[in-house]
């Protein structure tokens, strides 16, 4: 018995070194573990009132949009009941999934309520994944996206492309939220060499759901938070494709504190105390505050008990519905008439 758990506890330690070896010389592991605990199917959470909800919610999966890169659809949701000279209001979401993993169809709970209370069309766009995409191909896609829908309005002579919100969880926030500091700075527009396709007056709204929006806060993490430190490593190694990404220009490059103007949308943003990146939420709303941009926030930070990354998709809680009555408060304000 003896024996056989020293056998055990040095398999073990030899299982273990061998991981930590594995990941200093590529980031393939991690990218595995962290895919491994994304891509599960994410279940409906307040099951009584989706199912009153979908069924008035009109649902198109796997539309095309023009793009060079895979993964390139999206699903559609409006209300079954939509007349056809009715003009409705676009909210374009970005899944989260930390750049390696996460599906278009994780929004479907969300898009769902927000089809039936606010009467808005919800564009739900997948994007290629990090490392087989790097960035910035995944904001090079939302452009993809929205060029796409402006090119052709015979095809959506439901939309409302004159208010149009844009928003997503998690990576996807960060994702969208750099694509919308680009329409509303002509400095960043060309230092990321894409042109302001979103006119000014046609931007309405952005929503981040616990965003990594300061991603320069992700260099120094303190040393207790081992997991994260793990996470940021492999996802910054694969989506900018350099071992030494805290070197790269690329991290200032991407973080939305650096470069919103007064001319960046209403915003609404929210995080938690739950490994998650709440003070990078923080940073970002006091940027907008000293730029004038009207801002709401909802920050769960003193509570003795976490409420973890991604909680506002959890519609069972008191605090994912008090996430999901602002927002639709949020965007009855600034996609209204």
């Amino acid at each position: 018995m003896k024996r056989f758990l020293k056998w055990y506890i040095g398999l073990n330690i030899i299982l273990i070194v061998g991981l930590i070896v594995a990941t200093e010389v590529s980031p393939k592991p991690g990218t595995a573990m962290i895919r491994y605990v994304f891509n599960r199917e994410v279940p409906i959470k307040d099951v009584g009132n989706f199912k009153k909800s979908e069924e008035v919610v009109n649902i198109q999966k796997n539309i095309n949009y023009n793009s060079k890169y895979p993964r390139n659809t999206f699903d559609l949701y409006t209300p079954k009941d939509v007349k056809k000279d009715e003009k409705l209001p676009v909210l374009i979401w970005l899944h989260g999934g930390g750049y390696l993993a996460g599906d278009k169809s994780l929004a479907k709970e969300f898009a769902t309520y927000v089809v039936t209370k606010e009467r808005v069309a919800v564009i739900s766009m997948n994007y290629e994944l990090a490392p087989e995409l790097r960035y910035p191909g995944q904001v090079v896609q939302v452009n993809d996206l929205y060029k796409t829908l402006v090119a052709s309005p015979e095809k959506w002579t439901n939309f409302d492309l004159t208010k149009i919100a844009f928003g997503g969880d998690s990576a996807g926030a960060q994702i969208v939220g750099q694509y919308v500091a680009i329409q509303t700075n002509p400095l960043y527009a060309k230092e990321m060499s894409m042109k302001q396709l979103v006119p000014k007056e046609h931007l309405k709204a952005f929503i981040s759901y616990c965003g990594p929006l300061d991603l320069q806060q992700m260099k120094d993490l303190p040393k207790k938070e081992v997991l994260m430190k793990f996470f940021a490593r492999t996802v910054a190694w694969d989506l900018i494709g350099d071992k030494n990404w805290k070197d790269s220009p690329v991290v200032t490059q991407a973080s939305l504190t650096e470069h919103v103007t007064s001319d960046f949308p209403p915003s609404y943003v929210t995080d938690v105390n739950g490994f998650s990146f709440l003070p990078q939420g923080q940073a970002f709303v006091k940027e907008l505050v000293e730029q004038d941009v009207p801002v709401q926030s909802l920050f769960y930070a003193n509570e003795e008990q976490p409420i973890y990354h991604e909680y506002q998709f959890s519609y069972d809680t008191k605090e994912a519905q008090r996430c999901l009555a602002e927002t639709l408060a949020f965007l009855k304000v600034t996609l209204k008439d």
